[in-house]
């Protein structure tokens, strides 16, 4: 009899403790998980050999380039910006406007210009941090960026994993930033992401009526369906002290005026 309630005893104690400290254990399980798939996933940019710039813009020398840039790139000399190779001009450049809830790349607003005097095709995006509120992130992003005839669609670049929330309601978070945004500016947002995030979570009726920007720098995405290629992250262009991603369009001029703010 002793024994059974002793046993009755820890069973309750166990149960209790269960509850007290479930959102702690689940925060932890969380964070094991986002470590383990942040190694695969977010550590391609580390870890990848970047195509080399010769050889994508010799198989594809009828489509068209750009660049993406923010504050990591520091302050351009955009009297100097050069082409990406000598007869491969910067046809488009998407910069970063904000990231999370609260925060604004501090180039944004003469890159935005500069970009515009240079008269080239610009668009801006925001750094989804998936720990953070999708309202908030996209009033952050709406409150900063006002989007003129011919800018490029509003971007959203997903990268990581959360550590609060399941990929579940992280994608509903995704979907509500998607939301706001295009009932905003009047145009579906681009989703930016690595091939191997999108293909694990995204790749679904929900997501793949988004214009797609992917990120593979070892090779052509497998995907058909992709808008934009970010090959690598280690171009060099004139103007710009760092290094630089370049992209390039699945397409022609005709292709990208079609997605072009009317």
């Amino acid at each position: 009899m002793k024994r059974i309630l002793l046993f009755i005893f820890f069973l309750v104690l166990i149960t209790l403790l269960f509850f007290v400290f479930r959102e702690k254990v689940k925060t932890k399980i969380f964070r094991v998980v986002h470590r383990y798939e942040n190694y695969i996933y977010k550590d391609w940019r580390k870890s990848d050999i970047n195509n080399n710039l010769e050889e994508v813009i010799g198989k594809y020398p009828d489509n068209i380039f750009g660049l993406d840039i923010s504050g990591y790139q520091g302050k351009i000399n955009w009297e100097k910006l050069g082409n990406i190779k000598e007869n491969v001009p910067v046809s488009f450049i998407i910069i970063r406007a904000t990231a999370g809830k609260n925060h604004q790349d501090k180039q944004f607003a003469l890159n935005w210009q500069k970009v515009k005097e240079k008269g080239i095709i610009r668009g801006a995006y925001h750094y989804y941090r998936p720990n953070e509120n999708s309202e908030l992130q996209a009033k952050n992003f709406i409150n900063h960026v006002n989007l003129e005839k011919g800018d490029l669609p509003p971007v959203v670049d997903l990268e990581e994993h959360s550590v609060v929330q399941s990929m579940t309601s992280l994608k509903k978070g995704l979907k509500n930033w998607c939301d706001i945004i295009e009932k905003e500016y009047g145009v579906k947002p681009i989703i930016y992401t690595s091939e191997k995030f999108y293909l694990s979570y995204l790749n679904s009726s929900t997501f793949n009526k988004y214009p797609l920007w992917i990120a593979n720098h070892k090779n052509r995405p497998l995907l058909n369906n992709f808008l934009i290629w970010q090959f690598t992250s280690t171009g060099r262009v004139d103007g710009i002290n760092t290094y630089v991603d370049i992209n390039m369009l699945n397409g022609h001029n005709k292709k990208l005026s079609q997605y072009l703010i009317k």
